[in-house]
């Protein structure tokens, strides 16, 4: 994705030049739609099923919370390209 030099909140896809609009990836939990999160570390299998972050503890959060980003991702209006980001 590159910026726009004469419209610097206009992102272009890098695929075929079509303009990128922002959004995001949901995940539903515990009822509530939620951001997707980027987390440090490769998944370990949870003893209930699913996954945990590998710095998780017992029926806690994250213990740095620099280990876990929200995800921004764009899709191109043309192509439908998505591209995420963590930030």
């Amino acid at each position: 994705m590159t910026i726009d030099k004469d419209n610097h909140n206009r992102f272009i896809c890098t695929k075929c030049g079509g303009e990128m609009e922002e959004g995001f990836l949901p995940v539903a939990s515990r009822g509530m739609i939620d951001v997707t999160k980027w987390i440090r570390g490769k998944p370990e299998p949870h003893w209930l099923g699913g996954v945990k972050a590998p710095e998780q503890k017992f029926m806690g959060g994250l213990k740095d919370s620099k280990a876990c980003i929200s995800v921004c991702s764009y899709r191109c209006q043309l192509c439908g390209f998505l591209e995420s980001y963590a930030r």
